[in-house]
């Protein structure tokens, strides 16, 4: 099977340009703007690791804490106040890593996806992703809405090379679900095709790897471009021509401006593409801000 390996020389100078210091420099072909704060992450949201644009909400976006947190993912607005809290009953957050939106079982239907494959000791065989759909939130009072579903798919996944530690999970217009190991010095690329599976194991198909290390988190918009995202850099594919997703990672990205955070680990698209997101972990009194990235 192809691999990511054509442009590896190229890229791996490219993504050591990063440094914890400053903001990554633009591009010349630079498609964003520099980062804008836009509202501080509230004390309940203490270690986001996932991002992801509501489609049933406009102008919103959903946020999880990391491992050990509650079963919870929050509905949060563009000033990063928490609009709805949604607990999953009867699961636990073992390792909770990213999550997206996109299309599930009912196809006119926005479903969310929340990704337990953070595995930092790769000791577990079987990792899992919670899906179900998106609830709509109508309330505009103060106080966020408290929401229980108990009514969920869990979807197991284990990997066909042995066991790996993610945090990166987006799902494509077809409803296949990507994931990108993080660890090692040339990240992974796994897909699992739609329908996946809730009765039985799925396993994940590798398509090959990236030249990339610490890939934390990722998403794909509506306008099929692309964003991963490491600790220190944000990089950039846009798909063309109908070419697939591991096609199209096969090509040189583009290198977008990136303002370091504390343990930044959550990225997406904005809901109506016209930018994206950025949100870090609490660092001692450092208190994280939601950063916006406008499209130029």
């Amino acid at each position: 099977m192809k691999h990511f390996f054509t442009y590896i020389v190229i890229f791996s100078l490219l993504a050591g340009c990063g440094n914890n210091n400053e903001e990554v420099p633009w591009n010349s072909s630079s498609l964003f703007e520099r980062a804008e704060g836009i509202g501080e992450a509230p004390h309940t949201i203490n270690e986001a690791s996932g991002l992801a644009g509501s489609i049933a909400n406009p102008e919103q976006l959903w946020t999880h804490n990391d491992s050990g947190g509650e079963p919870r993912v929050f509905l949060i607005n563009k000033k990063a106040e928490i609009v709805a809290i949604v607990t999953l009953e009867g699961v636990e957050n073992r390792d909770w890593e990213d999550i997206t939106v996109g299309k599930g079982p009912q196809s006119d239907t926005s479903y969310l996806y929340i990704a337990e494959i953070g595995d930092n000791r790769s000791i577990h065989a079987t990792k899992y992703v919670y899906r179900f759909p998106e609830p709509k939130i109508d309330s505009i009072t103060s106080t966020p809405v408290l929401l229980t579903i108990s009514d969920f798919d869990r979807i197991p996944i284990k990997y066909s090379d042995g066991k790996r530690d993610a945090e990166t999970l987006f799902i494509d217009d077809a409803r296949d679900l990507y994931i990108v190991s993080k660890r090692e010095a040339n990240v992974n690329v796994y897909v699992v095709k739609y329908p996946q599976r809730t009765d039985t194991v799925n396993v994940l198909t590798r398509l090959g790897s990236l030249p990339i290390h610490n890939v934390v988190s990722g998403d794909i918009s509506n306008n099929n471009e692309i964003l991963l995202k490491t600790y220190d850099n944000v990089y950039y594919w846009k798909i063309v021509d109908g070419q697939s997703v591991h096609t199209t990672l096969s090509h040189t990205p583009t290198l977008l401006s990136y303002k370091p955070e504390p343990q930044g680990e959550a990225i997406c698209w904005a809901p109506n593409g016209n930018g994206y997101f950025t949100l870090g972990e609490k660092n001692g009194t450092i208190i994280p801000k939601l950063l916006y990235y406008k499209r130029r």
